[in-house]
């Protein structure tokens, strides 16, 4: 086993000046051999002795105290006084906090675990609070991994903690990079304690589960996911992208999109569901090649499964099988380069010019959706250049287009 060696108050001067400039953020770059750890938030607030709303003055470091400081403003657990009190921490972990007021857990040494930050820096009392722990090497995550502060007051008085969310369901617009949102819209309730979900707004699900499993995460930003099937040949799995607390009802509000199968529209959606015997979603993209002097105007078929290419139509008499795909070799880092085999020695390869997000919120990868390749192929006019590749040295044949067939369905296959 690898021998850990202790750190000196120059490393943890070091860590806090980074973990300032991090702002909220508790994940840090970890060494290949360190793992990240876990832990549920009942068990979080079952170990701690103290639970309070403080403003952080001092963390330990060079030329500071060697505990932290922490003013304590109300103690919604415990017995600690308020006012500034010293709280120790442990081995391999060092904590952190905003600047601003958030919620601190102490185990019964006083000890720092974990902390509630309030997610768009604002008080306690009217934002969501990002929960984390603390590991020196790698990230501790907390499951759920968020909640406001009357869910944690309601949880300390009653033992309940009941999440309620609502958004509508978006989907991207065709010949557009922004999505936007659709008429289907998601309201539900999930129970931490019991882990049970009571979800409505997606209309009829022949074949899937009344109710989903429910994940809440704020690995980078808070999300939740709603996963009825992971069946490969028909799955249904929802992410949500949450935004924040709706201050009438505390409910979360959010941004949800199709996760699983890859549906660009909603009528694709609604009929998916409605079917039991329809399986994914495929695609096949339509790449329409200009016609040169040296090069007969053709279209080719670009065939895929998922996010993985399988082969492409209409070179020959045969289809050209998948060799690799990526931005690395092609013709300009933003390009996205797949290559075919042709024959023994020559090789067909496509260079995609990708279309680029101008407004984070509006990329389709903000959602977490499946494959993104019809999301990419359907958002914008992709274009491209087609090489043909006899040897070591590429040479230039054309330039295409590119159309997304109307979605198949594929079988569904007994479990």
């Amino acid at each position: 086993m690898r021998r850990r060696r202790r750190r000196s108050k120059s490393d943890f001067d070091t860590f806090r000046f980074g973990l300032l400039v991090a702002g909220l953020l508790p994940f840090f770059v970890s060494p290949a051999w360190a793992k990240p750890r876990s832990t549920e938030l009942t068990d979080a607030v079952a170990q701690s002795e103290t639970i309070a709303i403080v403003k952080l003055v001092e963390l330990p470091g060079a030329g500071s105290p060697p505990k932290p400081r922490l003013n304590v403003l109300r103690v919604l657990k415990g017995h600690l006084q308020t006012g500034e009190q010293e709280v120790n921490f442990a081995e391999y972990e060092y904590p952190g906090g905003p600047r601003c007021e958030f919620v601190a857990f102490l185990d019964k040494e006083r000890k720092w675990r974990f902390t509630a930050a309030p997610l768009h820096g604002k008080n306690v009392d009217s934002d969501l609070l990002v929960v984390y722990g603390f590991a020196y090497e790698d990230a501790h995550w907390v499951w759920p991994g968020y909640l406001s502060l009357a869910q944690l007051t309601a949880y300390l008085k009653t033992g309940k903690l009941v999440y309620s969310f609502s958004g509508p369901v978006w989907f991207p617009q065709h010949g557009k990079i922004p999505w936007a949102p659709s008429s289907m819209r998601i309201e539900g309730t999930y129970d931490a304690v019991k882990k049970s979900a009571h979800v409505t707004g997606l209309g009829k699900l022949a074949g899937f589960p009344a109710e989903p499993s429910v994940e809440l995460s704020s690995r980078d930003r808070p999300s939740l996911r709603l996963k009825y099937s992971d069946r490969g040949n028909r799955p249904l799995e929802i992410a949500g992208r949450v935004q924040g607390l709706d201050q009438r009802t505390g409910a979360l509000i959010a941004r949800f999109a199709v996760a699983a199968p890859d549906v660009l529209t909603l009528a694709t959606l609604r009929k998916y569901l409605d079917d039991p015997r329809l399986g994914s979603c495929i695609y096949k993209f339509r790449v329409h090649c200009l016609a040169t002097k040296d090069f007969p105007k053709r279209d080719l078929l670009l065939n895929s499964n998922g996010p993985i290419m399988e082969s492409l139509q209409g070179w020959g008499a045969s289809p050209l099988e998948f060799e690799s795909a990526g931005n690395e070799v092609a013709e300009s880092p933003d390009d996205w380069r797949v290559v075919f085999v042709a024959s023994k020695g020559q090789a067909v390869v496509l260079d995609f010019n990708t279309p680029k997000p101008t407004n984070d919120k509006d990329a389709r990868w903000e959602f977490l959706v499946g494959s993104q390749l019809p999301y990419l192929f359907d958002s914008a006019s992709v274009h491209g250049t087609l090489w043909l590749k006899d040897g070591k040295t590429p040479r230039k044949i054309t330039s295409f287009s590119v159309d997304v067939d109307p979605v198949t369905f594929g079988p569904v296959y007994a479990r």
